[in-house]
């Protein structure tokens, strides 16, 4: 029955390109949500609201939420550098590395929550902008990441959407420091429990002792320098659905 979806949702798209020069917008575009539990996800498009149908439903779609915290600006674990520097750059390596295919986003933390800094895009010039906007970012906000997840699990929602309900759709969190508006773990728990998103968490120079390392739930990568912390972010590209212990990397 996946495979007998999965042609008819293809099916959509091409039908949708057909009949619109233009642009190609669907009112209430058809989906085909991942039943997780008794549960729909993605939710379909309600009301008036307009969904730009994805060029490849079946793509990798990577949101990438950084911890600009003020503590990012220190330099432990980081070789010298500051820790947001060293994200920065491996960051912008990975999107260099990913297949043309993949889309791939970019959100920073607010006050209560997050904000998208590139929105979701593939393709060389994609990893150009986004690497442009991370030079223009500064570690100077706090670590609200029960607020953050919450609006990234909105964000990575609508691009399933777009996605018509295919596709692999990753938020991976980089961060260096414990949660300052509540515990995020039920929200960790509840993205998972309710939706196909895949929740990746490296920890920067935090050891294997975070809240979001939650076996079974979150996919928990600890960095202890810049090339743990590359290496996590080619872990979770690699990664497959089972999965077990927390992956530590160290020289």
């Amino acid at each position: 029955m996946r495979h007998a979806a999965l042609a008819w949702g293809l099916a959509v798209v091409l039908t949708l390109s057909a009949c619109d020069d233009s642009d190609e917008v669907a009112e209430s575009p058809p989906e085909q949500p991942v039943v997780v539990g008794s549960v729909l996800w993605p939710p379909a498009v309600e009301g008036d609201l307009q969904v730009q149908v994805a060029d490849n439903p079946l793509a990798t779609s990577y949101l990438i939420l950084l911890d600009n915290s003020g503590s990012m600006s220190e330099v432990e674990c980081s070789g010298g550098q500051s820790k947001f520097d060293v994200a920065r750059s491996a960051i912008a390596d990975f999107a260099a590395s990913l297949p043309p295919t993949d889309n791939i986003a970019l959100a920073v933390f607010t006050d209560t929550a997050a904000r998208i800094v590139v929105p979701y895009g593939s393709g060389e010039g994609q990893a150009k902008a986004l690497s442009r906007a991370l030079g223009t970012l500064t570690p100077t906000e706090g670590t609200p990441l029960r607020g953050a997840i919450g609006t990234a699990y909105d964000d990575v929602t609508r691009q399933a959407q777009a996605q018509l309900g295919y596709g692999t759709h990753r938020l991976v969190i980089v961060t260096d420091g414990e949660s300052q508006d509540g515990d995020p773990a039920p929200v960790a728990r509840s993205i998972v429990g309710r939706s196909a998103i895949e929740l990746h968490v490296i920890g920067f120079c935090t050891g294997s002792g975070h809240s979001l390392n939650i076996p079974g739930i979150t996919r928990y990568y600890t960095a202890d320098d810049p090339a743990a912390l590359a290496e996590g972010l080619v872990a979770v590209r690699a990664e497959t659905t089972t999965f077990d212990a927390v992956a530590t990397f160290n020289e």
